[in-house]
């Protein structure tokens, strides 16, 4: 792994908030840069103000220790290829519509029993997945779909 930094480390935003200070000295000690993972996911980087002055190179995700990026492969998907039934079209045009990209069951208008199953069917169907906290988004198979429903009268 090539990067400017001398050794790259993996941090935990909780980590970070409660280890800040001695974090800080290490990256300006050593030269090493810390990667910030909140929600399991890479958020920030933090390097030494002098590694930052040179050309700014940073470190692949795949490379850091610690961390497994899985992308989702390019496929296009049709409506073909699931079986959705009024609910899971509901909620799939309610997370795609979410103004504020933090879509949750209760905004779903639908009884509980129905929103848990249709939420439980499209994430084993690759189209949904948690966000932080409660709040649900789509996947890339997932904002295909809510495209092709939103063009399909």
């Amino acid at each position: 792994m090539s990067t400017v930094a001398g050794k790259t480390r993996v941090v935990s935003a909780r980590a970070l908030s409660r280890q800040w200070s001695s974090l800080l000295d290490e990256i300006e000690r050593e030269g090493s840069a810390l990667v910030v993972v909140r929600y399991g996911r890479p958020s920030a980087v933090l390097l030494p103000l002098e590694e930052t002055r040179r050309a700014l190179k940073l470190p692949r995700i795949s490379d850091l220790e610690g961390l497994s990026f899985i992308g989702e492969p390019e496929v296009d998907v049709g409506l073909e290829d699931f079986a959705l039934d009024e609910p899971q079209i509901s909620i799939i045009l309610g997370i795609a519509h979410c103004p504020y990209l933090n879509w949750t069951a209760s905004q779903a208008r639908l009884p509980a029993p129905v929103t848990a199953m249709s939420l439980t069917r499209l994430e084993h169907g690759g189209l949904i997945e948690r966000s932080s906290g409660a709040a649900w988004r789509l996947t890339r198979a997932g904002t295909q779909i809510a495209v092709k429903l939103d063009s399909n009268p």
